[in-house]
């Protein structure tokens, strides 16, 4: 079995870019939760109504974040979801975005959603035959299927059943139960010499 961090994808982006693009969707996601439009969800109506022995936690992140709504939802419109065509605009969205209390706020949403997400009456639903479903909401999952990795030193590739699993903190990693190996050169010692990515060398017969 091999593990390791997720690899990078076809256009050759890392986890960085993964992770910047994952915040562009989010905060995003996070203008349409908070958004107080009559037309629109406003998560905290709902968290009170669900919630209300926690109302005085949900009104102080509420009060927190109510601040900057109005750039959340600027952001969503111009750089999220709605992109403007103006890269002075996108330009612009982005640096407003970037503020110490517009952080603070958001880690503090996370973290009340996080929270409330691991309630056990929040995570309660009613299933199609009527019946009460616990843990609906997943905040960690994997996936499985035929894998396949390929290197450079030696050019080689291994295949096999692989799992991938992924954290609610964006945390990856990858087994593989490895069922095939090829490699352009021989190799006298099988998986261990293939990821030691070093050629054995004949010393001599000891003395």
């Amino acid at each position: 079995m091999t593990t390791g961090p997720a690899p990078r994808n076809v256009l050759g982006d890392g986890p960085t870019e993964f992770a910047n693009t994952l915040r562009t969707a989010t905060i995003g996601w996070l203008a349409s939760l908070v958004d107080e439009h009559k037309a629109a969800l406003n998560v905290f109506d709902l968290w009170l109504k669900i919630f209300p022995e926690r109302s005085d936690q949900i009104r102080q992140v509420r009060d927190e974040i109510r601040p900057h709504i109005a750039t959340f939802i600027d952001f969503r419109n111009n750089a999220a979801f709605h992109a403007n065509k103006s890269l002075d605009r996108h330009r612009h969205v982005r640096e407003a975005i970037q503020n110490p209390a517009i952080t603070k706020a958001t880690q503090s949403f996370i973290d009340l959603a996080i929270e409330l997400l691991k309630n056990g009456e929040y995570t309660t639903c009613i299933g199609a035959e009527g019946e009460s479903q616990k843990n609906w909401i997943q905040l960690n999952v994997s996936y499985q299927g035929h894998g396949r990795a390929e290197f450079k030193d030696p050019i080689g590739t291994i295949e096999g059943h692989t799992t991938a699993f992924f954290d609610e903190f964006g945390e990856s990693r990858i087994e593989m139960q490895i069922e095939n190996l090829h490699c352009e050169r021989e190799l006298h010692f099988g998986l261990m010499e293939f990821f030691s990515a070093t050629k054995p060398t004949n010393t001599g017969s000891p003395s």
